[in-house]
């Protein structure tokens, strides 16, 4: 009946609900999920409490109800068996997760702006690059890599940069240094400019002016591309 597949569904729910947040206390508040189908509720419920890598894979409960629903009715509007169909809808569904988890690993960060090439030219004729890679540990702590490149020498710098919609100071940091040490740094997303204070370096909170590097006192850096 349609009261029983229902009040299935809610238990379907709560069991999906209850694996995911480790206690059966946590589900008060969890509303039932209409489902017409007695086998796959049966099923569902069934898996979410003895298969939990089938279904522990994405955090959007809603998202992988609507999935299985979905795929399982289509399955049944082409004549297939109800338990198969419920079958290859969870795993159907499974697979979407994972790409939906993929995905988020992904995600793009917001300093993703800085990632490329960077050019400058220093002493007429010069030509400086900076690489900044984006953050390869599928979180956005805003701490990336720029590599330095200028003739017969690389530097590699941690670089955080807080973005404001404004100009904004940071450090190129050199901590792979016997001695490590930091140069200021400023970016600004109006005029896509980066610049590199070689006349100033900085350890610990102290910041000293040196006058600059083999001639060179500032480099302003934009963007290729």
């Amino acid at each position: 009946s349609l009261f029983g597949s229902r009040l299935l569904s809610r238990w379907t729910t709560v069991a999906l609900a209850a694996h995911r947040q480790g206690s059966a206390l946590q589900v008060a508040s969890i509303m039932a999920v209409p489902s017409t189908n007695f086998a796959l509720a049966v099923i569902v419920a069934c898996a979410a409490a003895s298969l939990p890598g089938l279904l522990a894979v994405d955090t959007s409960e809603e998202a992988g109800m609507a999935e299985t629903l979905h795929a399982d009715a289509e399955c049944a509007a082409l004549g297939g068996d109800g338990e198969q169909c419920a079958l290859s809808a969870l795993q159907y569904s499974a697979a979407a997760s994972r790409a939906r988890a993929a995905a988020g690993a992904m995600r793009a960060c917001p300093t993703d702006i800085l990632v490329g090439t960077w050019k400058a030219v220093v002493l007429t004729n010069i030509i400086i690059t900076l690489d900044i890679k984006p953050e390869d540990s599928g979180t956005c702590t805003g701490v990336q890599t720029a590599i330095l490149n200028f003739p017969g020498a690389k530097v590699t710098y941690e670089i955080k940069v807080p973005l404001t919609g404004e100009k904004v100071q940071f450090k190129f940091a050199n901590n792979a240094d016997a001695n490590p040490y930091f140069h200021p740094g400023e970016f600004d997303p109006k005029t896509m400019k980066i610049v590199e204070h070689l006349d100033h370096v900085g350890h610990g909170e102290s910041v000293q002016y040196t006058g600059g590097a083999m001639g060179v006192s500032t480099m302003v850096f934009s963007k290729e591309g």
